[in-house]
Order: structure tokens, then sequence, then C-alpha cells
């Protein structure tokens, strides 16, 4: 029980002390890389401020810009006059090119004179509602004419009555007589007459007692009168005429108008484009007169003095700056594309370039995204600055968010990696190093370790045969010898001990000159057949009678260049083990064979055999297998001596084994050439 706990002791003070190297070497290494960890999350930390404190100083200049425009916008609606119509000379430059540019943007005011707009002819149509033009009084005469056309139906003398009137009644009635006149003809079947009167009528102008453009009603009629090949021509003129705002009208007679040309031009098909083209812009402009009439129709509903507000018409959404109603309605209408398209890019200048802006109302309702991802809300309110505008009454929501926020977060990006690359580099670099150095320390202590036992193996070989020694001489030299037989037997088991002891020192000092490098071979031509003979014979005579070795050499084996001496001591080592490490057979076995090139010798025991965990090892030097520490005696060179003495003689050294069955080595001798006449010594 001592015995086997003495080594434990004596490993674990080398283990702990390679643990506490590892500890020494891992722990600054962690704290290396948890201070670099820190050192990056504070980088993180100071580029999302940056990234923060810029995008603030952006939104804070987008802010500006856009109060400062909506001042200038409220200063020149609240110095429009309302008795001369809407006079944008004072408006800011890029609301004049809005409004001349976009069907979809008007000024109004509505004053004295009723509501205005302009560009001129925006509007669809008058927004000042239905029955804002009350009908002038017929003169009793014209009365007279049309009871004889409808009620009568003589139509004869309604012509002539109508006819007596077209000269003598007043041309502010005159459209009246000449409606009266055409209409009819018509009736009658006189065409051309009828033709004559409506052309009459369309050089007269004026309106009729409704309202309605004399204009309009004649061409109207010349239109439907018209052959079936002009008509739709004319029809398309009149409409294109009708929505550019050519003639003023009231919504009732706009539409009935409009419904009645779209159905003398059908299904459209022969018109294609430009058809396609009217149509579109009548919707814009009946969507841009919707939101003013709703505008006029709000105007008197007791509205602030100044007030921003949106609209929405048919998916469209307008913005809306008022001033009123105390000193009458002005209002600027502009739609959300026109505004997109000419007024927020240069509210918003260059900042579009760094930032993307998403501008909405207190409703919730987007009036600008400067690009189409940006037209839903913020997800994420770290990635945005909002900005709050008090204007006009409403609170303005501003989200600024950068375009590329990675530009700024690039630095950081690149120190980032560097740091990451230089705890990478360390830390592989702290692991290789400590590898290599438990390695290299395990493995001197491995060879200390095992010298501590090759010294304490010699010390016990050299023991055995010196104590023989001295044994046998105290008896010699004290006369305690009775015969002389038995003298000579001691005196051989005193050479035999002197033998074995020199072969063990010729063991440490081929050792010794191996590990510095300095063994040195003669090198001579040696017959095989008698050198392993004389090898086995001397071994033999070493062992003593009570085991032996059984050989087979055959005659002229051929001759071998090596040093003798040398290849001897590597078959006795090979011997030695053979019987060493088979304790319950008293035979081991030496077989030589020759071919054209080589001798062949193997050594045969039926010992305990070599694990498959020790095969690898066994050629190393102090190296002695776990089953072979305890069964049997050694200072584990044997075999790296033979090994390094059979490799200098440029042989090879091979071993079969079984555990239980024995091994079986084979060393393989190259031949040397011989020239004629010249025998192999002895």
């Amino acid at each position: 029980m001592r015995a086997s706990r003495r080594p434990q002791r004596t490993t674990a003070t080398p283990r702990r002390t390679l643990v506490l190297f590892a500890l020494a070497v891992i722990l600054p290494g962690l704290l290396l890389t948890a201070l670099g960890i820190v050192t990056v999350r504070q980088d993180r930390s100071l580029a999302d401020q940056q990234l923060r404190e810029r995008r603030d100083v952006l939104a804070d200049r987008a802010a500006a810009a856009l109060e400062t425009e909506l001042r200038g916008l409220q200063a020149a609606l609240a110095a429009l006059r309302l008795d001369e119509g809407p006079n944008t000379a004072g408006f800011p430059p890029l609301i004049r090119t809005a409004l001349e540019r976009s069907d979809l943007a008007v000024c109004v005011t509505r004053g004295p004179a009723g509501t205005l707009g302009w560009p001129d002819r925006r509007l669809l149509y008058d927004v000042d509602g239905e029955g804002a033009v009350e009908p002038r009084p017929l003169p009793s005469a014209l009365l007279a004419a049309e009871r004889i056309e409808l009620e009568q139906r003589d139509l004869l003398r309604a012509a002539a009555a109508y006819r007596a009137l077209r000269a003598a009644v007043d041309p502010a009635v005159r459209a009246e007589v000449l409606v009266r006149l055409a209409r009819t003809y018509r009736n009658a079947g006189r065409e051309e007459l009828a033709a004559s009167v409506y052309r009459e009528l369309e050089r007269l102008g004026g309106t009729t007692s409704q309202g309605v453009p004399a204009e309009l009603v004649a061409s109207c009629a010349l239109c439907v009168t018209a052959p079936a090949t002009e008509r739709s021509p004319c029809a398309l003129a009149i409409y294109r005429d009708l929505v550019d705002g050519r003639w003023r009208l009231d919504r009732t007679w706009y539409w009935a108008y409009s419904g009645q040309l779209r159905g003398l031009l059908g299904d459209g098909a022969a018109h294609g484009a430009d058809l396609d083209t009217l149509t579109v812009r009548e919707a814009a402009k009946r969507t841009l007169t919707r939101a003013v009439e709703t505008i006029v129709a709000e105007g008197g509903a007791g509205d602030p003095a100044a007030s921003t507000r949106t609209v929405t018409i048919d998916e469209q959404t307008f913005l809306v700056l008022t001033e009123g109603p105390a000193r009458g309605l002005r209002a600027l209408v502009l739609s959300s594309s026109a505004l997109a398209q000419h007024v927020w890019p240069a509210v918003f200048g260059s900042l579009l370039t760094e930032v993307a802006v998403t501008l909405s109302d207190s409703n919730g309702t987007h009036l600008f995204a400067s690009s189409d991802d940006e037209a839903v809300p913020v997800s994420d309110p770290g990635r945005a600055t909002t900005r709050f505008i008090q204007e006009g009454g409403r609170a303005w929501k501003m989200d600024v968010r950068l375009h590329r926020p990675d530009i700024l977060y690039s630095g950081f990006r690149r120190r980032q990696w560097l740091y990451i690359a230089m705890l990478a580099v360390m830390m592989a670099s702290l692991v290789v190093g400590t590898a290599l150095t438990l390695r290299t320390v395990s493995r001197e202590l491995a060879v200390a370790r095992l010298k501590s036992q090759f010294v304490s193996a010699v010390s016990h070989e050299f023991r055995t045969p010196l104590t023989g020694i001295r044994h046998y001489g105290e008896m010699l030299l004290h006369d305690r010898v009775p015969t002389e037989d038995r003298k000579r037997h001691y005196y051989a088991q005193v050479l035999a001990a002197a033998d074995r002891l020199s072969r063990l020192v010729e063991d440490v000092l081929d050792f010794a000159r191996l590990e510095e490098g300095r063994q040195e071979y003669h090198f001579d031509s040696i017959d095989a057949s008698a050198w392993l003979r004389e090898a086995v014979a001397e071994f033999q005579a070493a062992l003593g009678q009570d085991r032996r070795v059984e050989s087979t050499v055959p005659d002229a084996l051929g001759c071998i260049r090596g040093d003798g001496p040398a290849l001897a001591r590597a078959i006795h080592n090979l011997l030695d083990n053979a019987v060493k490490y088979s304790p319950g057979c008293d035979t081991v076995w030496l077989n030589a064979r020759g071919d054209e090139s080589a001798v062949s010798i193997s050594v045969r025991d039926r010992g305990i055999g070599i694990s498959a965990a020790d095969r690898p090892h066994i050629f190393e030097r102090f190296y002695r297998g776990r089953a072979l520490e305890a069964s049997a005696r050694g200072t584990g060179l044997g075999l790296s001596l033979v090994q390094h003495v059979v490799a200098a003689h440029g042989g090879t050294i091979d071993i079969a084994s079984e555990p239980g069955h024995g091994t079986t080595v084979t060393v393989r001798l190259p031949l040397s050439p011989t020239r004629a006449g010249v025998a192999c010594a002895s």
C-alpha cells in the first residue's frame, strides 16, 4: 500500500504545478478579453451617441426650415386683398411654382365678388353653390311668344314673334330670344335656319337668364345637329374647353353639359389618349374643386383666424392653410403630390440627401415622405428623431431618420473588428503557447520521471551482481568453501556477475554516448553464421542451466558489414528480454535465415506479450509497459539501444506480439558485397 501511494504523490505535484501555470496564463487572457468586450461596448455607446446627436441636429434644421416656410405662407395669405382676387406676387417662389405647375394646387379668396381662384380656371366649376346666379326676369312680349310656341303649338306664329323680338329687344335679352327661335326652327324641321340662329348666338356671347354662357349653349346645339362624322370631334373640342374652364358654370350646369358631351363621344375608342387625358384631368380638377367646396362651406363655421389642416377627398390629401373668417376667407390648397414634387424638396433642401423625413398631421395623416419606405410609421423610436411643430392651431409631427447610419458606424466597426482580431490573435497565442508549454513541460516531467525510474532500476540492477560478487568473495576470502569444485563454482558465479555488471555498464555508456551523439561503430566484414553462434553461446553461458536458448543458425548465411560487439549486445538484449518476459517458459528460440540481400534473425518467446497500448512506445528510452514494470527487472533501455544499433547498420526491426501468447522480434541486417577470394572475418 505504501509503495503504491508514493508515485501518486510524486505525480500530483507536477500536475498541480501545470494547473497553476495554466491558470496563471489563462486568467490574464480572460481579463484582457473582458476588458476588450467592455471597450467595444463603450465604443458602440459612443457611436450611438454621435448618431443621435447628428440626427438631432438635422431634425432641428428641418423643423426650423418648415416653420419658416409655414410662417411665410401664412403672412402671404394674410396680405391678400379680397376685392381684387388672389394676387400671389408676394408668395414664395416655390409656392408660385407649385400653383403654376400642378393641377392639384390653388389659392382662393372669398369676398364681395364671390369665390375666386388663382391660377384662373383651375377649379372645375363655380363653388359658390347652386342658385348663386338668380334668373333675370323676361320681357312680357317674350313670354307671350313662348306661350304661342309651347301652349298653342303654333310654331310658325311663334317663330315670327321671336324674329320680331330679335331686332327690338334689349341686347341683354337677345340671347334668350335666339335660344327660343333656334329651338322653334329645329322643332319645325328647319335645321338650316336653326343652325344659322345658333351660330348667331355663338357669336353674340353673354349668358342666358339662368347664367349659362350663350356660346356653350349654341356650341352644344350645333354639335348635336352636326353630321355624324363631325359630331365626335366637335364634342371633344367642347369637352376640352369645358374641362379647361373656358366657361364659368355652377356645379349642376357643369355636370349636365359634361354628361351630354360624354354621351356624344360614345365609348371614346375613336379618340384614344386625348379623351383619356381629359378624363384624368377632369377627375383631378374635380377632386381639387370638391376640396375647395369643403373649405368654403366651413369658412363661416367659426374657424380660427389662421389655421392649418388637412382635407382628404377621393383618397387625395390636401394641405389647407386658411385666413378667416373674420377678415374674409383666404386659403391655399395644395395636394400631397404637389407638395412632394414642388414644395417639400425645396423646403428641406440638401437635408434630404442625408435624412429621410416623414411628415404627418395631428390626425396621423401623412403629408410627406421623402421615400416610399418611409411612408409607414416608424416602428423603432431609437432609429428616428421626432419633432412636433405648432402651426395654425395644429401640431405637426416630423420624424427624421438617417439614410445611411452605417456610414457613421463604419469607424466603430473597423475598430470593433480590430479589437476582435487582436483578441483572437492574443487568445490564440495564449492557447497555443500554453499548449506547447504544457506539452513540453509534461514531456520533460515524464522524461524526468522515467530517468528517476531508470536510476532506480539501474541501481537495483547493479546491486544484484555486486551483492553476489561480495557474498562469494567473502566466502572465498575467509576459506569457508570446503571443496575445490565448490570454489570453482563460486569463481564462475563471480565471473558471471562481473560480466553482467559489465554489460549493464556498457549499456549505460552506450546510452550516454547516444544522448551526446558520440556513439561510434567500427565496421568490419563479419561471417554472420559464426558471429551469431558465438553470441548465442555467450548468452547461454551467462544464462545458467535452468534456462536455455534453442537456436537455428544455418551455415553460410553470408557476410554482413558491421560492428560485431555492438551487434552482439543487441542480440543479447533481445534474448535477455525474451527470457525476462516469459517467466512461465524455460526456453526461448532464435532462428536465422538468409536470402539474396539480407540476414533475418528472429527471437521468439512464449511470454506475456505486449499490449496494443504499449506497442507504439516500446522503442522509447526508459519506457516499460505497465504489465512489464511489475513482472520483470530492467532499465527500459534495451529495445531503444537495439533499434539504434540496427538502424546504424542499415537494418530494420519488426515486432509481432499477442498478449498472453508471446512475442517475436525480427532483425533484418543487409548482406555486404564480398569480393572474389576474400573470406568473411570470423
